[in-house]
Parts: structure tokens; sequence; C-alpha cells
């Protein structure tokens, strides 16, 4: 067939989709007006140093006719270092935190509010607020980069209050009155200061703004909440002003001690989980002898037994690598060590120290000795299905081939291409590792197999044969138009719009690839961004990673877009139906999904509104919010038969599920466990039993992205018994015992 004639078709296929996924964007963009979609409930991991703390005290201090002033405590942001904030108000006497309660904008306390101490009284204002009416305010404490990487702390308490009549003016300030008057901190120290305004009467005012000044830098600084640090010996006048009004307070700064020591030794240094390549360590953090927490080196070896010294090497890679830097005297801290043989036993300790390591280090004792073994190493995937092979094994060598070889293993072809376009039902096709490249398509199968004979596309050693599109030059990796196809092993990125694009065949399995990094490019467009496209009848997407799909947001490359489209328009599996029937019996098993920030995990949506029969949705594992919209998984389209079980929802926004449609019938939701959230919204009357809500799940390592669980991980036994899930990730059997919720099964 010409290629132009080929192309021409493949347009008008694209187009087709395009129109579809427009009416898609549409609907997405009814929501965009939601400034709550702007900011998770739950986003993010949790990580191994804990939440941020939650606001108890939060006040309306004043109101004026316009604005409110509010004020509250400065916390923890689970790290040891002063929170940030995200403020939220409503009219009205009461607020529920979600997608009616929207983001402060105007005035000091417009989200984001930087933190400066911990413990110090805060005060901001909102402003634009109508006279004589009621609002009610609310915030919430996190660490990190709203929309990017944020760690929540629980709700504050709710705040409310009434705006004044409008014109009201407020009595003058006549006097500051700063409390207490004296003070004496140790150099290094820091001693909260307290400015109250005053009217002619002595009355106190509150919600007036607050300067702060030193008078001598050198001996002691003051923040802007009155947060006085002594700096070195000596005394200061501290000054607040307020309106033309001032007060003072002295402060005198003692020198710090002077007695140094040796830093301190740990003593409860244990192995707190493993994985088939790596441990990760727990210890209490410990004074690096001079008043501030210690640094660390760890060192590993191979068996139970640990003598210090160059027989001990210091850990080179994981969180753990020396040098660990300090965190907080008497944290908890947490750490991995990688690229360890698996089935293996090691022994681990650490020394404190302070300085620099080789140049003036002071160290501390030796900790006590830690040991572990490490997991074995993951089962090879199960084998193709029956008629892999019954033909001819065919063999792929991107360095060694030549297309115009027989496709032997002695004499391989080239080109993934020309093994599709000449290969016949029944033939295995094993490529060899490498990097494939291509045009638009780096490789189309448009041929078949049959119900006995598959046709089967298998990476020789998984995810060393790369489909790479090279930065977004190619469109799709895999694109699949046959029947009775198996695609298995690959590791397919850098793709601009699809990595896997299963379309208008039936009968297909995706198995066991790694699918990332796909759709990075700068693009208002309405057309979404997959990792994996699933337009094909009985297809089965199973034991595979998907992770990082979405274009580019508002400064990532530079990109600066015009629409909110890079918010919601790309995912890792996309179903649609372009006609009754198409889609229909969709299985998604034994999956990782992470990092979905532009989309859903999982989509099923289609413009015209065809429904589809069969969506099961079972034993696999998300993790990681999209901060723009609730859920990992959104159902929008109309759907029969779908079952939504034994699913891992780590820290999503709102809920794991998010049922965004009517036409629903015969769903169950049931043996899913959710963290940081509920496991599904938007719709009552589903079938829902035996769920786990807002459960640790007590991965070996969140941050690490192993997603196994630990020994005491809840999920272990909590899952439904299914026929259809046999294996796990691994491929390990889950038969003969109960199953363990999410990708992997607990053994």
């Amino acid at each position: 067939m010409p290629f132009l004639f080929k192309l021409s078709h493949r347009v008008a296929r694209m187009r087709t989709r395009a129109l579809l996924l427009a009416a898609a964007a549409t609907l997405g963009a009814c929501e965009a007006s939601d400034p709550s979609l702007s900011a998770p409930t739950h986003p993010s991991f949790l990580t191994t140093t804990g939440a941020p703390a939650g606001v108890t005290d939060l006040a309306a201090a004043a109101m004026t006719d316009s604005s409110a002033t509010l004020t509250f405590t400065e916390v923890d942001d689970g790290t040891g270092a002063p929170a940030s904030y995200d403020v939220r108000g409503v009219p009205g006497a009461s607020i529920t935190w979600g997608a009616s309660a929207p983001s402060v904008t105007r005035g000091t306390c417009a989200t984001p509010v930087a933190g400066t101490t911990i413990g110090a009284k805060r005060t901001c204002t909102v402003l634009g607020l109508a006279p004589s009416a009621t609002y009610s305010f609310e915030l919430v404490a996190y660490r990190g980069t709203l929309r990017v990487n944020a760690v929540f702390g629980p709700l504050s308490s709710i705040a409310s209050g009434k705006t004044a009549p409008r014109g009201s003016v407020p009595a003058p300030v006549a006097s500051v009155v700063l409390s207490p008057a004296t003070v004496s901190v140790v150099a290094g120290s820091t001693a909260q200061l307290t400015a109250t305004p005053k009217d002619s009467a002595g009355t106190a005012l509150s919600g007036r703004t607050v300067s702060w000044a030193s008078g001598n830098g050198g001996v002691a600084t003051v923040s802007g909440a009155g947060v006085v640090t002594g700096v070195a010996a000596g005394a200061a006048t501290i000054t607040a002003t307020s309106e033309g009004k001032s007060g003072t307070a002295t402060v005198t700064v003692t020198a710090s001690p002077t007695t140094v020591t040796n830093p301190g030794t740990v003593t409860d240094l244990r192995v707190a989980g493993v994985s088939d390549t790596g441990v990760t360590l727990a210890f209490t953090e410990v004074t690096n002898g001079s008043g501030g927490a210690a640094s660390y080196d760890v060192r590993s070896v191979p068996g139970n037994t640990l003598t210090w010294g160059t027989g001990a090497p210091s850990v080179s890679r994981g969180t753990c690598a020396t040098p660990v830097a300090a965190t907080t005297i008497g944290a908890k801290r947490t750490c991995t060590v990688l690229g360890l043989a698996p089935s293996t036993a090691y022994g681990f300790q650490l020394v404190a120290y302070r300085g620099t390591l080789k140049v003036n280090a002071v160290f501390g004792g030796l900790s006590n000795v830690a040991t572990g073994t490490t997991a074995g190493r993951a089962g090879p995937p199960p084998p193709p299905p029956s008629g892999s092979c019954s033909s001819a094994c065919r063999y792929v060598d991107g360095v060694a081939g030549n297309d115009a070889n027989p496709g032997t293993s002695s004499a391989p072809w080239r080109t993934i291409q020309h093994a599709a376009d000449v290969a016949n039902s029944g033939d295995t096709v094993i490529v060899n590792d490498g990097v494939y490249t291509g045009g638009t398509n780096v490789v189309t199968i448009g041929g078949s197999g049959t119900a006995s004979a598959w046709l089967v596309f298998r990476a020789a050693h998984r995810w060393q044969a790369i489909i790479d599109g090279r930065s977004s030059s190619s469109a799709v990796g895999i694109e699949i138009n046959g029947s009775y196809v198996r695609v298995e092993g690959f590791e397919v990125r850098n793709t601009s719009r699809y990595g896997i694009d299963a379309y208008n065949g039936h009968d297909v399995d995706v198995v066991a690839n790694h699918v990332h990094d796909v759709g990075h490019v700068c693009t208002d467009d309405v057309g979404g961004r997959v990792g994996i496209d699933a337009y094909a009848r009985n297809l089965t997407i199973e034991r595979n990673v998907v992770h990082d799909v979405g274009r580019f947001g508002p400064g990532e490359q530079g990109c600066s877009p015009s629409t909110g489209n890079w918010q919601n328009h790309d995912h890792g599996i996309y179903q649609g139906s372009e006609h009754a029937g198409q889609s229909d019996n969709l299985v998604v098993r034994n999956n990782i999904f992470y990092h979905f920030t532009h989309g859903w995990a999982i989509q099923r949506y289609d413009g015209s509104g065809t429904s589809v029969n069969g969506l099961t949705i079972v034993n696999n594992t998300f993790v990681g919010a999209n901060p723009w919209r609730d859920g990992q998984i959104i159902i929008a389209t109309g759907a029969s038969n779908v079952v939504i079980s034994n699913n891992i929802f780590y820290q999503p926004t709102t809920a794991g599920i998010w049922f965004d449609t009517g036409g629903l019938t015969n769903v169950t939701v049931s043996n899913n466990l959710s963290f940081g959230a509920a496991v599904s919204t938007g719709l009552s009357g589903v079938a829902s039993a035996s769920n786990l809500v807002n459960v640790d799940p007590r991965f070996v390592s969140a941050s690490g992205l192993d997603f196994h669980v630990q020994s005491a991980s809840p999920a272990i036994g909590a899952g439904m018994t299914l026929s259809s899930v046999p294996n796990d990730f691994d491929g390990y059997s889950r038969s003969g015992g109960a199953y363990t919720i999410g990708a992997y099964q607990f053994h």
C-alpha cells in the first residue's frame, strides 16, 4: 500500500479521535474555574520525616468593612522547619474544605503563606470581603511546593467573624505596649515578644499592622512576627511600631555555653524493611556535641557481622549514602541502602560525626550493628499464551541484524517494523537488547494471530529492548491494529502522543512493559497524551509500570500554556469507545501507576457518550495525586459490569475513584485500600464492601518507589480471591493463600 495512502488513513483516524478528545476537553474546561481544584486535600507522598503539624488556634482577630485579620501560631512542617500555609475562606458561618472553599487570593493571607518561625504568633489579612457579612476561614499547614510535591498536615480549627458595616472607621492607635518588657536569651536561642496596639482609652486594638526593628542587629535580630534571636552577648532595644506609634522592649543576650563534647552514639539502628535489591534502615538522630544534630557515615557488608574499617565500605547508593546530612536531634530517621544482592544477609553500622569527613570530622561512638536479609529476586513473568512459537521464533537485533536476513537467532532482522510486516500468526518475535527508533510510529503491528496461535512480540530481557520516541520526534511507540496480539517486556519512552496504542483490534495483551515520559510537549491542544491507549475489545493490560505522562505545565521547559488543558488531559490508560462494542471487556490488573499530575492514572471517557460493557480494574497500585483534580481513576462515561477491587490508592486527591457520570450499572467497589483519602467519591448507590479507608499500606519505601508491602501491612490477606488474577506483578502465584491488596502479593 503506498505510503501516502496509509498516511491519509492514519490522519483521518487521528482527526476523528481528536474531535472526541475535544469534547472531553470541553467538559474539563467547565471545571477550570473551581479554585479548589488548584490544591489537593491530601497530595503527594508521605515521607519518613512525618506530616506537618496542625494549627489549632486560628482566630478572626479583627474585621473591617472589607477585610478580616486572622491570627494563629505557626507550626512545624514535619522536618523541624516552619510550615507554609494554604488559607481558605467562604461566606457563611461554616466551611467545608474542598471545591466550594477557594484559597485566599488577596491580602497577606493569600495562598501560599510562607512560614517564619515555629511557635511564632502570626497575623495576616484577607482583603476583598463584603461589608456586614459573616465569613468562615480554615487553613492547612504544608511543606514543599503546592501542585508539585506538597505534603499536608491536618486541617486547622475554623475561625468565623462578621465584617463591619460599610464605611466604619476604626479607632486610631495611641500607644504600643510590648510584653515582656525585658527578656534574656542565650546566643543562638529565641524568645517571643508580643505587641499590643491600644487606643487613647487604653483599650487593646486587634487587627493592626505591626512592624518590628532591632536597635542592634549584631546583638539580637527580630522577625516580622516578633521572634527575637540572640546573636552575640550584649543588649539591644526592640521596637514595635503601629500607625506611627511605637513601644520598646530590652533584650539581654548572654554568650552560649562553650562546652563541646563528642557527638552522641546511635543505639537503636535497625532494618525497617527489605526488597530484593535494597534495605531500609531506621534510627534516632543524635547530637553532634556542639548543640546541633549530627551527620552520619553508614557502612554495610555482606554477612551477619561487621568490623568497622577498610573492610566495611561506606554506603554509596540510596538515601543512606555517606554523608547522611543531619536534620533534628531526636528525630526518627529512615534511609535506604540500594544496589544489594537478592536473598543475601547484610550487616549495617553507622557513626555520628560533626564537621567534614576526611577534613576535620569529630566522631561519636559506633552504633549497634543491624542485620537483615534481602528478598528473593522477582521471578520472571509467566510465559506468553499457548501458541507462542507454535509456528516459529523470529529474532530482531538492532545492531547485528539485517532485514534481508531470514530472522533466525543466528541471522536476525534489524528492525521490529520489518518483523511486524512479515511475521505470521503463531510467530514469536524476540527483540534483543538495544534502543529502537522509527518514524511517526516506531512500530505498527498490523498483522494478527489466531485464537490458538497468537502473534507475540517480546523483549529478550525485560525492559532492555527500548522503544524510543527520540524526544517526542515519534508520536507513537507501538501501535497495535491487529487481533490476538501480545506485546511484552518493552520499555517505551519519549513519544509525543501515545506510548502503546491498541486500536480497533480485539484480544490484545499488553504485558510487563515500562511506559514513561510520554507527551512531554508544550501545547494547548485538547488531544490527550496517553501511556496505554485502550480502543480494543478484550484488551488485557497487566504487570506494567506506567508513570510521568503529560504535557508541560507553566514554567516547565519554558512552557507558558494559555489554557488549563495541561491539568487534566493526559493519562496513564485512556479507555474510549468510538462505537458500541469497540472497547468492551477491558481488564487492568497487577499494574503500578505513579506521578500523574496532568490527568488520571486511568480515565474512562467517551465524548459521544458510548457506554462499554465490562471494565475490570483489580490488584493495581496507584501512588500520588494530581493536584488539579480528584481521584486516581475517573469514570466519566457510562459503563456496565464494572469491578474495581483489591487496589491500593495511596495519597490521591479526595478519593481513589471519582465517579463523574451516570449510566453505570452493576458496579462493585470492594476490598480496596486507600491512604490519605476516601476510596471513592461522586456517586451514591455503588455496591461497596470490605474497603480499608485511610489506612497506611506500609510500603517498603514509597519515596524509593518500592511498593512491596512490609510484613505488618494491613493489605496482607485483605484482598478478594480472584481467579482472574492468579499471579502478582512479579509473577508470583497468589493461589494457596489470602490475597494481598495491591500489585504485589506478600510472600
